[in-house]
Protein backbone atom coordinates (compact mmCIF):
# COMPACT_ATOMS: atom_id res chain seq x y z
CA UNK A 1 0.00 0.00 0.00
CA UNK A 2 1.27 3.89 -0.99
CA UNK A 3 1.48 5.81 1.52
CA UNK A 4 -0.99 8.69 0.45
CA UNK A 5 -3.39 5.94 -0.09
CA UNK A 6 -2.82 4.52 4.08
CA UNK A 7 -3.59 8.26 4.74
CA UNK A 8 -6.65 8.18 3.07
CA UNK A 9 -7.76 4.85 4.46
CA UNK A 10 -6.88 6.04 7.58
CA UNK A 11 -8.97 9.57 7.78
CA UNK A 12 -11.88 7.72 6.07
CA UNK A 13 -12.19 5.07 8.67
CA UNK A 14 -10.73 6.52 11.95
CA UNK A 15 -12.53 7.92 14.65
CA UNK A 16 -10.52 9.73 17.06
CA UNK A 17 -11.52 10.33 21.15
CA UNK A 18 -15.08 11.34 21.71
CA UNK A 19 -14.53 13.22 24.77
CA UNK A 20 -10.46 13.28 25.01
CA UNK A 21 -9.12 13.36 28.77
CA UNK A 22 -6.07 15.87 29.85
CA UNK A 23 -5.06 13.74 32.59
CA UNK A 24 -4.14 11.07 29.84
CA UNK A 25 -2.69 13.72 27.20
CA UNK A 26 -5.07 12.43 24.99
CA UNK A 27 -4.15 13.99 21.60
CA UNK A 28 -5.53 12.03 18.27
CA UNK A 29 -2.61 11.36 15.97
CA UNK A 30 -3.07 12.45 12.53
CA UNK A 31 -3.62 10.14 9.82
CA UNK A 32 -0.80 11.75 7.38
CA UNK A 33 1.72 11.32 10.47
CA UNK A 34 0.47 8.08 11.13
CA UNK A 35 0.86 7.31 7.45
CA UNK A 36 4.45 8.99 7.34
CA UNK A 37 5.66 7.35 10.23
CA UNK A 38 4.42 3.57 9.55
CA UNK A 39 5.37 3.53 5.89
CA UNK A 40 9.16 4.67 6.83
CA UNK A 41 9.31 1.62 9.56
CA UNK A 42 7.48 -0.76 6.42
CA UNK A 43 10.18 0.31 3.79
CA UNK A 44 13.14 0.09 7.24
CA UNK A 45 11.41 -3.38 7.36
CA UNK A 46 10.35 -3.05 10.82
CA UNK A 47 6.37 -3.58 9.88
CA UNK A 48 5.42 -6.35 7.10
CA UNK A 49 5.33 -9.77 9.09
CA UNK A 50 6.45 -8.32 11.86
CA UNK A 51 5.64 -8.46 15.84
CA UNK A 52 4.21 -5.05 16.84
CA UNK A 53 3.07 -3.78 19.97
CA UNK A 54 1.35 -0.18 20.17
CA UNK A 55 1.91 1.59 23.39
CA UNK A 56 -0.56 3.77 24.71
CA UNK A 57 -2.70 2.85 21.75
CA UNK A 58 -5.58 5.30 22.17
CA UNK A 59 -8.19 4.63 19.45
CA UNK A 60 -5.68 2.92 17.29
CA UNK A 61 -4.37 4.96 14.42
CA UNK A 62 -0.79 3.38 14.62
CA UNK A 63 -1.83 -0.12 15.27
CA UNK A 64 -4.35 -0.38 12.66
CA UNK A 65 -2.15 1.42 10.27
CA UNK A 66 0.71 -1.54 11.02
CA UNK A 67 -1.96 -4.16 10.57
CA UNK A 68 -3.13 -2.75 7.20
CA UNK A 69 0.45 -3.54 6.14
CA UNK A 70 0.36 -6.80 7.22
CA UNK A 71 1.90 -6.71 10.81
CA UNK A 72 0.95 -8.98 13.62
CA UNK A 73 -0.16 -6.50 16.46
CA UNK A 74 -0.99 -6.15 19.96
CA UNK A 75 -2.11 -2.79 21.38
CA UNK A 76 -2.15 -1.81 25.01
CA UNK A 77 -4.29 1.02 26.16
CA UNK A 78 -5.01 2.20 29.91
CA UNK A 79 -8.34 3.84 29.07
CA UNK A 80 -11.17 1.52 28.33
CA UNK A 81 -13.56 4.70 26.31
CA UNK A 82 -10.50 4.68 24.07
CA UNK A 83 -10.36 1.15 23.69
CA UNK A 84 -14.46 1.23 22.94
CA UNK A 85 -14.01 3.52 20.04
CA UNK A 86 -10.87 1.45 18.67
CA UNK A 87 -12.60 -1.83 18.83
CA UNK A 88 -15.24 -0.12 16.72
CA UNK A 89 -12.75 0.81 14.20
CA UNK A 90 -11.02 -2.48 14.18
CA UNK A 91 -14.74 -3.95 13.54
CA UNK A 92 -15.13 -1.44 11.04
CA UNK A 93 -12.22 -2.46 8.99
CA UNK A 94 -12.12 -6.04 9.50
CA UNK A 95 -9.04 -6.48 11.33
CA UNK A 96 -7.41 -9.07 13.95
CA UNK A 97 -5.73 -6.75 16.82
CA UNK A 98 -5.33 -7.69 19.73
CA UNK A 99 -6.24 -4.72 22.73
CA UNK A 100 -5.10 -5.36 26.11
CA UNK A 101 -6.36 -2.86 28.65
CA UNK A 102 -3.20 -2.38 31.01
CA UNK A 103 -0.85 -0.11 32.43
CA UNK A 104 2.14 -0.40 30.06
CA UNK A 105 4.39 -0.30 33.12
CA UNK A 106 2.80 -3.02 34.80
CA UNK A 107 2.81 -5.23 31.55
CA UNK A 108 5.74 -7.87 30.83
CA UNK A 109 4.84 -9.32 27.42
CA UNK A 110 6.96 -11.48 25.46
CA UNK A 111 9.35 -9.70 23.06
CA UNK A 112 8.07 -7.96 19.70
CA UNK A 113 9.79 -6.78 16.66
CA UNK A 114 8.79 -3.69 17.08
CA UNK A 115 7.12 -0.89 19.15
CA UNK A 116 5.16 2.39 18.07
CA UNK A 117 4.09 5.10 20.55
CA UNK A 118 2.88 8.76 20.15
CA UNK A 119 3.55 9.10 24.23
CA UNK A 120 2.03 11.22 26.65
CA UNK A 121 4.56 14.33 27.01
CA UNK A 122 4.49 14.43 30.90
CA UNK A 123 3.00 18.22 30.85
CA UNK A 124 -0.16 17.47 32.50
CA UNK A 125 0.44 14.11 34.21
CA UNK A 126 3.76 14.35 36.00
CA UNK A 127 4.04 10.77 36.66
CA UNK A 128 6.05 9.94 33.59
CA UNK A 129 7.06 12.02 30.57
CA UNK A 130 7.57 10.78 27.27
CA UNK A 131 11.23 9.03 27.67
CA UNK A 132 10.13 7.06 30.36
CA UNK A 133 7.20 5.69 27.95
CA UNK A 134 10.28 5.17 25.04
CA UNK A 135 12.29 3.38 27.96
CA UNK A 136 9.47 0.75 28.28
CA UNK A 137 9.29 0.37 24.86
CA UNK A 138 12.74 -0.18 24.62
CA UNK A 139 12.37 -2.95 27.05
CA UNK A 140 9.29 -4.76 24.68
CA UNK A 141 10.76 -4.82 22.07
CA UNK A 142 13.76 -4.70 19.39
CA UNK A 143 13.33 -1.45 17.61
CA UNK A 144 10.94 1.44 18.39
CA UNK A 145 9.18 4.49 16.39
CA UNK A 146 8.09 7.32 18.88
CA UNK A 147 7.11 10.55 18.43
CA UNK A 148 8.36 13.80 20.50
CA UNK A 149 8.19 17.44 20.61
CA UNK A 150 10.59 18.66 17.49
CA UNK A 151 11.46 22.03 19.03
CA UNK A 152 15.49 22.54 18.11
CA UNK A 153 16.18 22.19 21.91
CA UNK A 154 14.41 18.60 22.00
CA UNK A 155 15.94 17.73 18.40
CA UNK A 156 19.83 18.71 20.22
CA UNK A 157 19.54 17.17 23.50
CA UNK A 158 17.49 14.02 23.13
CA UNK A 159 20.17 11.85 21.83
CA UNK A 160 22.19 12.11 24.52
CA UNK A 161 19.41 11.99 27.07
CA UNK A 162 18.56 8.61 25.52
CA UNK A 163 22.38 7.54 25.48
CA UNK A 164 22.38 8.20 28.91
CA UNK A 165 19.54 5.34 29.35
CA UNK A 166 21.02 2.86 27.63
CA UNK A 167 18.74 3.69 24.51
CA UNK A 168 20.42 4.20 21.18
CA UNK A 169 18.94 6.90 18.70
CA UNK A 170 19.40 5.52 15.18
CA UNK A 171 17.26 8.17 13.25
CA UNK A 172 14.96 10.96 13.17
CA UNK A 173 12.55 13.23 10.90
CA UNK A 174 10.51 15.99 11.76
CA UNK A 175 7.10 16.22 11.21
CA UNK A 176 4.24 18.81 11.83
CA UNK A 177 1.27 17.83 13.86
CA UNK A 178 -1.88 19.47 13.45
CA UNK A 179 -3.80 20.25 16.97
CA UNK A 180 -7.04 19.92 16.97
CA UNK A 181 -8.89 22.38 19.52
CA UNK A 182 -9.54 19.54 21.45
CA UNK A 183 -9.53 20.97 25.13
CA UNK A 184 -11.85 24.16 26.51
CA UNK A 185 -8.36 26.45 27.12
CA UNK A 186 -7.76 25.65 23.07
CA UNK A 187 -8.21 29.06 21.42
CA UNK A 188 -7.09 28.17 17.98
CA UNK A 189 -9.26 26.04 16.03
CA UNK A 190 -6.00 24.24 15.07
CA UNK A 191 -2.33 24.47 15.97
CA UNK A 192 0.48 23.28 14.11
CA UNK A 193 3.17 21.73 16.33
CA UNK A 194 6.40 19.99 15.18
CA UNK A 195 7.42 16.60 16.13
CA UNK A 196 10.37 14.10 16.01
CA UNK A 197 9.73 11.29 15.01
CA UNK A 198 12.59 8.82 16.23
CA UNK A 199 13.71 5.51 15.74
CA UNK A 200 15.79 3.82 18.82
CA UNK A 201 16.74 0.31 20.14
CA UNK A 202 18.30 -0.43 23.72
CA UNK A 203 21.81 -1.09 23.76
CA UNK A 204 22.67 -4.20 25.24
CA UNK A 205 25.81 -4.36 27.86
Amino acid sequence: MKRKDLEILLSANVKGFSNPKIHLEQYQTPPRVAANLIHWAMLLGDITEKTVVDICSGTGVLAISAALLDAEVTAIEIDPDAIKIFNSNVIDLELDIEIIKEDVFNYLPRKFDTALINPPFGLQQRKYTDIDFLIQANRMADIVYSIHDGSPGNQKELPDLLLRNKVEFIDSYIDEFPLDKSYPWHKLKKKMHKVMIVRSRMIND
